[in-house]
């Protein structure tokens, strides 16, 4: 969807004295540019990102809208009933099932995923899948799919995927193992077509710090990012020990010096494991959590009995936020940022942005950060600057209070 339209000055509610950063905006074309924030510069900005302002020349404010990236999720369940028969244990092997879709799928969408519906709890299995057109002659569609569960009601965690991915396929029949040593309880199952165009997103440095309590069992990862106001949800653990699964917790504290490892904030829970035996492959070493911009994440590993697992690496993703306006040549823009007191601006970009085309917006980039010389740092109030000086103002005022009743009581007497 194009759109053409007339960039329009924003209420002047901008003075340079307020805001402590710039950053020259470099690039970009005429027209719809998309500027993406920088590590740099979430470092400065508040953390609901309220005092960004794009300005031109000496002063003019732009109007922006603030682009924050979400999966693009399709997904259509079918609607008609899914029939499942045979659904049988074969001794020492495997779990088997078979789907009916009742009849070949001409005109509809190829399903690509497939939710197995079950009871059973702490499990890891390998998975595969065929499909056919006639319940006899079967080809191969997944050989190494794997489902897991694991629940700890004491510690209240819950991690579990029963999904499983496979070709898109328009087989009426789908007929599924789950490879167990024992019988595997199915319920049913839910079959769909799944498309997902993920949200761009960056990967951030961080330190991996790691402490081993022998005393609790607990072994405890600190990832560092090195700075407050990144905004992250997910951390990939890497490790060289196979054959583990472990119960995980997540949490998250900023660089407040008043707050301490123990005053975090939770953030989720999981589980990690890897296994690599004759019955089953799989593993997951990807921790996801609620979205955060605290700049240590902690993550702590139950250990049991078991020796700790050696860690050498973490690597922290976030989603990318960007700033969408209209710029005009030979304009010169900057992005201020740094003010502590500014409101979230509201402008008209904002209602019109469903119909501008960001697909053909010109890309700008952020230069280095500058301190702005024009800065006049508010101080806070005396009362917070001098804590000591209202208790000081009480405890003299009580004391000239007593006198003065001292005095009183004695011209009484």
């Amino acid at each position: 969807m194009a759109s053409a339209c007339i960039a329009l000055p924003a209420r002047a509610d901008f003075n340079t004295l307020d805001w402590k950063y710039f950053k020259e905006i470099r690039g970009g074309e005429s027209g719809v540019v998309q500027l993406r924030l920088d590590q740099e510069s979430f470092a400065g900005v508040q953390k609901d990102l309220r005092d960004l302002r794009v300005i031109a020349g000496e002063g003019e404010e732009i109007p922006y809208t603030l682009v924050i990236e979400r999966d693009k999720i399709i997904s259509d369940r079918f609607s008609f009933p899914l029939t499942i028969f045979n659904n049988a244990y074969t001794l020492g092997a495997y779990q088997q099932f078979i789907v009916d879709f009742g009849a070949k799928l001409k005109g509809q969408e190829p399903h690509n995923y497939i939710k197995i519906l079950t009871q059973e709890r702490n499990f890891q299995r390998q998975v595969e899948i065929s499909g056919g057109d006639d319940a006899q002659n079967w080809q191969l569609i997944k050989s190494d799919g794997y489902v897991y569960d694991y629940t700890d009601t004491r510690g209240n965690l819950h991690a579990q995927n029963t999904t499983v991915q496979y070709s898109p396929s328009t087989f009426r029949y789908l007929r599924i193992k789950i490879f167990s040593e024992k019988s595997f309880h199915v319920n049913g199952a839910q079959v769909y077509r799944y498309e997902q165009e993920k949200a761009k997103e960056t990967a951030f440095d961080a330190v991996l710090t790691q402490t081993n309590d022998s005393q609790t069992g607990y072994t405890q990862l600190l990832v560092d990012l090195g700075q407050d106001g990144l905004p992250t949800h997910e951390v990939t653990l890497a490790t060289r020990n196979a054959n583990f699964d472990r119960p995980v917790s997540i949490s998250g504290f900023g660089s407040d010096p008043n707050l301490s490892p123990q005053q975090a904030v939770g953030l989720g829970s999981g589980y990690i494991f890897r296994y690599n035996t004759s019955t089953f492959r799989g593993e997951n070493l990807v921790l996801s959590y609620q979205e955060t911009s605290l700049r240590y994440i902690q993550i702590r590993i139950f250990n049991g009995d078991d020796a700790p697992l050696e860690f050498i690496g973490a690597r922290v993703r976030g989603i990318l936020r960007s700033i969408v306006f209209e710029a005009e040549a030979p304009k010169q823009y900057r992005l201020y940022y740094g003010n502590i007191k500014a409101r979230r601006p509201v402008y008209d970009i904002e209602r019109r942005f469903p119909y501008i085309d960001v697909s053909s917006a010109s890309s700008a980039q952020l230069g280095a950060q500058k301190n702005n010389p024009s800065f006049v740092k508010v101080l806070p109030p005396v009362s917070e600057r001098y804590t000591f000086l209202l208790p000081a103002v009480l405890i003299l005022a009580s004391a000239f209070l007593m006198f003065l009743v001292f005095r009183f009581m004695k011209k009484v007497k």
